[in-house]
């Protein structure tokens, strides 16, 4: 018996200290879990944290308020719903103790549906494709982690929780494919598949002998081995004609849905991946490679070939009419989607006749002969406007019609020559003028600011003026002789800003807060015959210079040249206060609020700032522009950057504009900012200012002056624009949206 005994007695001491062993590892695991690594059978502690931080505490507040070592209880739990005063409203089972993590984050969808009411935080599945330290690069994205990096695995799927670009939790891992969607496979050589996916390119055994290469696929990925290939095949070539957040419109097919995931690959010169801004209108043939009635991938295979110009036709500078009517001389072939119509030489063609049709789609216009021009006529069929070359394309939207005219972009700059200058110029300043509207509408080409109504440019002074006078030979001339010029700086193509009249000196870069690197060819320069030492950024030495005429200038005998005129706010508090709020809503890194005078301290909005008390110039340059203004008021003070704004809202106290011939003239703001202020002492300002315009790059009157003087139209582009050479557009090397310049 004592044997029996002792043998009962060793056997239960080995399965006590075996139970302690056991015991043991649980306390080791539960106080340092997260070191052995993400765990589907619990949540620990220190995750919470980060999850709710979108309450109403902080990280840190909640790190104090639970035990950030061990796994998550569901007493943690009860705690955590009683401190969101949830607890009434998400039950818990009290039975068990250890929560699981698929639990957990249950409960946590609970809290965000009651608490998250502005979706702050969101819900996705992610695989991941790169780890470096505390960041990953997804599928869809680069996002910071907050929890354990050695959770994370490459090819592993996560489903995680983010806030804005962090990854704040993580509810599972494996449990659903992810796929890389709108991948270019590029080749499957010997069982391996090298495909590019935002920007990088991988390569990694496939257990296929398929053809896999210049296609595009979604990839879909189980525990980091690719399972499945979808490739999508069918495509259209065309033209894109216009672009929205949503769709894109393809010339002689219409509007197709953008998928979300849609990439960008341009095949030529090699493979890579690029951004929407390599997407021209109109001069790229282009291959929309589209499943499920969606453009999933754009292909640019080859560059763009710079043709044609998209120009919006403005109706007294509103871009939308309540009908548009046009005529042509010869027959007219009409286009909408697939379908084709011809008309009659003569047909007036009247846009509401068609609304039917333009619900869905756009209607192009385009002349049998493919020279002919068209016009625009009144309700009786009368001419009421220039020719236009080119096709026309009408649009409808809720607030009316719009036209736009396709033409070839030297047709293009011969409209736009005689509308900003007149043909007496001098050819030599006419060229010049030809040179930098050329330029200038390329890179409006790149930039696509109009891309949502099918266009480039309008036709007004927010871009160039375009097809308001009638052509004469010597603008024609101007345009052919320096036909595909343009000006390039440090290898691109740049924005040749122009104005009227300089006050003897151009402004720079620094007016309007460029970067030099970019806009180094923007120097102010003296517009006279012969450089002044005197210092424009002493407001002392600018007012003596600005007082006089200065007759070494080539510009001094224009009435523009100097000009003065008294500002008067009084009454005009509400108009004055209205147009620097809609200038911040413009541009609102140029304006900045303060509670004060001494701007110590800034505050959102100048509504209650009351009455003006003083305007004063902060900071001007070398160039005598005024780059920092500033306005006190009864409760407030205004800093105001860029000519621009200054001019727009000093323009609110404008009585009228006196010029140097003597002559008088109103306007709504000021001619430029090239001003001296001055307060009268009667709550009046007097105003001496000089040119026309926003005074940077090219003096259009400048430009004539100097052609008086001999210079042919490459030494005036040499001595607006600094350090530049003309560029032969049409050339294959400056063809590309990529390496425009834009």
């Amino acid at each position: 018996m004592r044997k029996v005994k002792s043998k009962k007695s060793n056997y239960l001491l080995l399965f006590c200290g075996a139970f302690l062993v056991l015991i043991l590892v649980v306390l080791i695991t539960d106080t340092k879990g997260e070191k052995n690594g993400y765990s589907e059978q619990c949540v620990y502690r220190n995750e919470i944290p980060s999850l709710l931080q979108f309450t109403y505490y902080s990280k840190d507040e909640w790190a104090e308020k639970l035990p950030q070592q061990g796994t998550l209880t569901y007493d943690d739990v009860s705690g955590i719903l009683e401190l969101l005063h949830l607890k009434e409203y998400i039950p818990l089972d009290d039975s068990k103790k250890n929560i699981d993590r698929a639990a957990w984050f249950a409960i946590y969808d609970e809290i965000l549906s009651y608490l998250d009411t502005d979706t702050s935080v969101l819900k996705k599945d992610i695989l991941v494709l790169k780890k470096e330290k505390k960041q990953l690069t997804t599928q869809d994205g680069t996002y910071t982690i907050t929890s354990n990096p050695k959770w994370y695995q490459k090819l592993h799927s996560y489903g995680v929780y983010l806030l804005e670009d962090k990854v704040i939790g993580v509810a599972a891992k494996d449990k659903e494919d992810v796929a890389l969607k709108n991948a270019y496979l590029i080749s499957n050589i010997e069982g391996n598949l090298t495909f590019l996916y935002q920007g990088t390119e991988y390569q990694l055994p496939v257990d296929t002998d398929e053809e896999l290469s210049n296609v595009v696929a979604d990839i879909s990925f189980s525990e980091k081995k690719i399972h499945k290939i979808s490739r999508k095949e069918d495509t259209i070539t065309g033209k894109l004609i216009s672009k929205t957040d949503t769709a894109m419109e393809i010339k002689g097919y219409g509007q197709v849905a953008i998928d979300e995931a849609m990439k960008i690959y341009a095949t030529y010169d090699g493979i890579r991946e690029v951004s929407m801004d390599a997407l021209m209108l109109e001069n790229m043939e282009i291959t929309f490679v589209v499943a499920e009635k969606q453009i999933c991938a754009i292909l640019l295979t080859e560059p763009a070939k710079i043709e044609n110009i998209r120009v919006l036709l403005l109706d007294n500078d509103n871009m939308f009419r309540s009908d548009v009517s046009l005529v042509s001389d010869v027959p007219v072939h009409l286009y909408y989607g697939e379908t084709e119509t011809v008309l009659e030489a003569g047909s007036v063609i009247t846009a509401s006749c068609y609304a039917n049709i333009l619900t869905t789609s756009s209607v192009s216009l385009v002349t049998e002969d493919g020279t002919s021009p068209f016009y625009f006529t009144d309700n009786q069929g009368n001419r009421i406007s220039p020719a236009y070359a080119g096709s026309m394309e009408l649009r409808m939207y809720p607030e009316g019609y719009t036209v736009v005219n396709v033409v070839d972009l030297e047709s293009y700059v011969k409209g736009v020559i005689p509308s900003e200058v007149p043909s007496s110029y001098g050819m030599e300043a006419l060229k010049a003028q030809a040179v930098c509207a050329r330029s200038y509408a390329y890179i409006q080409m790149m930039h696509n600011k109009y891309e949502a109504y099918g266009a480039h440019v309008d036709d007004s002074v927010n871009f160039q003026v375009y097809n308001k006078q009638n052509q004469t030979p010597e603008t024609v001339a101007a345009v052919d002789e320096t036909k595909g010029q343009v000006l390039s700086y440090k290898g691109d193509i740049i924005e040749t800003y122009y104005y009227s009249t300089s006050y003897g000196h151009t402004g720079d870069y620094e007016a309007w807060n460029l970067d030099k690197d970019a806009y180094g060819y923007l120097q102010g320069v003296w517009v006279r015959s012969e450089e002044n030492p005197i210092d424009l950024s002493d407001e002392k030495s600018f007012l003596d210079y600005i007082s006089n005429v200065d007759s070494a200038c080539y510009e001094s005998d224009l009435k523009y040249f100097r000009w003065n005129t008294v500002l008067d706010f009084q009454g005009k508090d509400e108009t004055l206060l209205h147009t620097i709020a809609d200038r911040k809503e413009h541009q609102p890194e140029a304006i900045s609020y303060y509670k004060d005078a001494s701007k110590t301290e800034t505050t959102d909005s100048c509504s209650n700032f009351g009455s003006l008390q003083a305007i004063k110039v902060v900071k001007r340059n070398q160039s005598g522009v005024i780059l920092e203004l500033e306005l006190d008021f009864q409760n407030g003070a205004v800093s105001v950057q860029s000519e621009y704004n200054m001019r727009a809202i000093l323009g609110c106290g404008i009585t009228n504009i006196n010029l140097l011939d003597g002559s008088s003239v109103e306007m709504s703001i000021l001619p430029s900012a090239y001003i001296s202020i001055q307060a009268k002492g009667d709550g009046t300002y007097a105003v001496l200012g000089g040119g026309y315009g926003h005074g940077i790059g090219m003096s259009q009157n400048g430009a004539q002056k100097l052609c008086g003087q001999g210079f042919d139209y490459k030494r005036i582009l040499n001595y607006f624009y600094q350090d530049t050479e003309l560029t032969e557009l049409y050339q294959p090397q400056n063809m590309t949206k990529e390496e425009g310049g834009a």
